[in-house]
């Protein structure tokens, strides 16, 4: 068998609209470099067709695995089950890579002398009227071996570091993280963020604009409805990685790594229920009170969130004022109205 560089897994579930562009992002010039396990969740349209198509034309390249529906983390398990690759990362159907940056990082990691555990690349967010914005890394310097104590993966100008679009980790530390996502549910992609990063011992950045995720999409996970009907499903999941930690990595120096991937799971949480989803109040609270114990930095953090950068919702809510209170929907309207016209 001949070696893979790279394995690439992509939870697939009624993706025919985009599987096509997503696959073809990965048919570079030494793509018998690259395993693409293509892993079909139970699709009711044409996906597994599609992928079918692809693993004829180039069975050493492209892998389909069929199988009942489980949702986005039980493709995520089986594809680190089953992949043989010296680095593994994660691409989701309706995203794609921009190719010239996916040969790029092959003929990186077909360079190093040192192989890091974790590389960090750049990332494209695209929206629906053609604008693009770039989520580039501005803190570190690129192509530098770092040893992960000397990094902390938080916020920079531009976005997070520790995203899962970002981030190809050495398959070798995904397996010994003994990375399992929950399955059943979504947003699973925070926890192959997190989980492996204790086991990371360096990393590099790598100036290549790798990613391009795809926003505005009707019908995806990340929008604000999705997020209030599947909220129960972010408590989980912030409610695991925090049962997670030991006493003692407080003082580790990764710890603040692991702190920046909980608290973007906590913003959206909070953000959720402070202005749409007020029925988990009580969640919320108790939520709240466990993070003033655990963390008084995340928990003095999470005060500052506001609504259109502009209404501090957390600190209303806990003065006990209700941001989702008649008052404050109406301003909502209003600023998001404002805001409207002002892209225009």
């Amino acid at each position: 068998m001949k070696k893979k560089l790279l394995s690439i897994v992509i939870p697939t579930y009624n993706m025919e609209r985009y599987l096509h562009r997503c696959l073809n992002s990965t048919l570079i010039e030494k793509r018998h470099l690259l395993e693409v396990i293509i892993v079909n969740d139970g699709s009711q349209d044409m996906s597994l067709e599609i992928a079918r198509e692809y693993e004829y034309k180039y069975p050493e390249t492209f892998k389909v695995i069929d199988k009942g529906n489980g949702n986005y983390g039980s493709c995520v398990n089986r594809g680190i089950d089953e992949a043989i690759g010296q680095y593994f990362r994660i691409l989701d159907a309706d995203d794609y890579f921009d190719k010239d940056a996916l040969s790029e990082l092959i003929e990186k990691i077909e360079s190093f002398d040192h192989e890091p555990d974790l590389i960090i690349s750049n990332y494209q967010e695209d929206y629906p009227d053609g604008y693009s914005n770039y989520i580039i890394n501005h803190q570190y310097k690129y192509n530098n071996l770092y040893l992960f104590n000397n990094v902390v993966l938080g916020k920079q100008k531009g976005g997070y570091l520790a995203v899962m679009h970002r981030m190809t980790y050495k398959l070798e530390v995904i397996r010994t993280s003994m990375l399992r996502h929950l399955e059943g549910i979504s947003y699973t992609d925070s926890e192959y963020c997190f989980y492996p990063l204790r086991k990371v011992k360096t990393i590099m950045f790598l100036n290549i604009t790798l990613y391009h995720y795809q926003l505005g999409r009707e019908g995806q996970t990340v929008s604000e409805l999705a997020y209030q009907k599947n909220i129960h499903n972010l408590y989980r999941i912030i409610d695991r990685m925090l049962n997670s930690f030991k006493k003692e990595e407080k003082n580790l120096p990764y710890y603040k790594s692991l702190i920046c991937i909980i608290q973007i799971n906590l913003k959206v949480y909070y953000k959720t229920i402070l202005t749409g989803n007020f029925e988990h109040n009580e969640d919320l609270n108790a939520m709240d009170d466990r993070i003033k114990v655990f963390d008084k930095e995340l928990y003095e953090y999470l005060g500052s969130i506001k609504k259109y950068h502009i209404i501090p919702i957390v600190k209303l809510w806990r003065k006990g004022i209700k941001p989702n209170s008649p008052f404050f929907l109406w301003i909502y309207r209003i600023i998001g109205r404002r805001l409207k016209l002002i892209r225009k």
